[in-house]
């Protein structure tokens, strides 16, 4: 009988959920050619630091550190979206290329899937993976936040 450690397993399961959303991302970019704003950008890039973290086996508390990062930046883009916070993204204007725009405002909604926009579905996502992360590390190694 194989003992796969539980962790293990759920670290696999945030690597397919962090590869999967990020696919998402990248080919609604690519094939809809909707550019991101900054505050996506930074989502992505946190997500790809979450990636690496756990392809490295990071410790389980910067691993929910990160998350949590992630989970405060989706829920703030969130409230700059649906304008319960008054904020404008910087654009960035290329006038070699004779490009308008670079990347989106924040605060503009571009892309739906079934009328919710893509920084509602990273935030449930953000909330769940760092729901599932805390739950395991504490059923499984006990009180992490112990001194």
């Amino acid at each position: 009988m194989i003992n796969v450690d539980n962790f293990y397993i759920n670290v696999k399961i945030l690597q397919l959920t962090v590869l999967s959303t990020l696919m998402v991302a990248f080919s609604i970019e690519l094939w809809f050619g909707i550019p991101p704003c900054t505050l996506c950008i930074l989502e992505r890039a946190l997500w790809i630091v979450v990636l690496i973290a756990t392809v490295f086996n990071a410790k389980r508390l910067p691993l929910i550190a990160l998350i949590f990062i992630n989970t405060i930046i989706s829920f703030g883009h969130m409230l700059i979206q649906y304008f319960f916070v008054n904020y404008t993204c910087a654009i960035i204007y290329d006038n070699t290329n004779k490009v308008d725009k670079i990347f989106n405002s924040c605060n503009t909604i571009d892309f739906t899937i079934f009328g919710l926009s893509l920084v509602i579905y990273n935030l449930v996502i953000t909330l769940v993976c760092l729901a599932l992360v805390t739950i395991k590390i504490r059923k499984n190694y006990g009180n992490i936040f112990k001194k």
